[in-house]
């Protein structure tokens, strides 16, 4: 079983426990480009119905997460220098803001769900309401940003984070529940692959040497050899499928700099090898903020934030 297997097995198994506590009707679900938060009831404290929502009493309420975030920026691997838009990412974060009316106007303190895997976070905020950070332990537990597919029944996984409170006795109407979705995306792609040939890089003088070590089998072929994504130079694997590259004095400035990602790649994109680099990442944030109105997702001016409608919940009389 593959990394992705076992990280989607693991979803799978903790969103099938959770799943039977989600018994109750759709309240709110927003559907932006590729991720959304819902909001299902959760059962009652003895754990027998599902809790009415109705002012003045307590609620069990459970925030499901059942996307990632998709890539919208024009961003390239460092590893191939392939483009990372489009791309979907599994959710690493999860924040949930409790408003004043959902914590008694302050008389009760609301508790976060203990989530197996994540670690959470309370912070009680200047105006009253709660904020509570749900954060994956390690990248295996992450929600697979995976969509459904029909013949795949390991990418069909959810994850929900609940919340316990209690209404303010004019608490009728719609309850806003402001919320962050965040999405660590691997932009160097080092921490997902491991070089398939040798690659060794040395300095002689100002200069820096890169060698491709490959098998008999690969004589002949043609590289394209590549500094943090870019190709600087194209190189042919003598006879016994190796190449040697004295790199020129501006691209051995770059091959020595701090982190530097040296590859080389076929005619198709595939990298045969690579050395050096260090793990990058870059957060892709989805904001559901009850300000933002419409169905239709706006974008941070660097594409890295998407802004949507807050989910909500409906709070009756009686």
């Amino acid at each position: 079983m593959n990394s992705n297997r076992k990280r989607l097995a693991k979803a799978r198994n903790y969103s099938g426990a959770i799943a039977s506590i989600a018994a109750g009707a759709l309240l709110f679900s927003a559907v932006p480009a590729q991720a959304h938060v819902s909001i299902y009831p959760s059962p009652s404290g003895t754990g027998s119905s599902t809790a009415p929502l109705v002012k003045g009493a307590s609620f069990y309420l459970n925030f499901r997460i059942g996307h990632g975030c998709e890539d919208e920026t024009a961003t390239l691997s460092k590893l191939d220098g392939s483009a990372l838009k489009g791309s979907l990412v599994d959710t690493s974060s999860v924040s949930v803001v409790v408003p004043l009316k959902a914590t008694n106007n302050g008389a009760t303190v609301p508790k976060p769900q203990y989530v197996p895997g994540w670690t959470v976070s309370t912070v009680k905020n200047a105006d009253g309401t709660y904020k509570f950070t749900w954060t994956a332990n390690d990248a295996s537990f992450a929600v697979p940003a995976d969509a459904a597919a029909a013949d795949d029944l390991d990418s069909s996984t959810f994850a929900e984070f609940g919340i316990s409170g209690k209404w303010t006795a004019d608490a009728t109407g719609d309850v806003y529940f402001p919320s962050t979705q965040v999405c660590k995306q691997d932009i160097s792609g080092i921490s997902a692959t491991k070089s398939a040939h040798k690659v060794a890089v040395t300095k002689v003088g100002t200069r820096s040497v890169v060698t491709f070590k490959g098998p008999k089998s690969m004589a002949g072929q043609v590289l394209n050899f590549k500094i943090d994504g870019v190709t600087v130079d194209t190189v042919t694997l003598d006879k016994k499928g190796n190449a040697k590259i004295k790199a020129n004095k501006a691209n051995s400035k770059l091959i020595q700099a701090k982190g530097s990602l040296v590859a080389f790649t076929d005619s198709t994109g595939v990298v045969k090898g690579w050395k050096g680099g260090k793990p990058a990442t870059r957060d892709l944030v989805i904001e559901w903020n009850k300000d933002v109105s419409g169905s239709t997702a706006t974008y941070s001016t660097d594409m890295t934030i998407e802004y949507n409608q807050a989910p909500k919940v409906t709070v009756t009389a009686s």
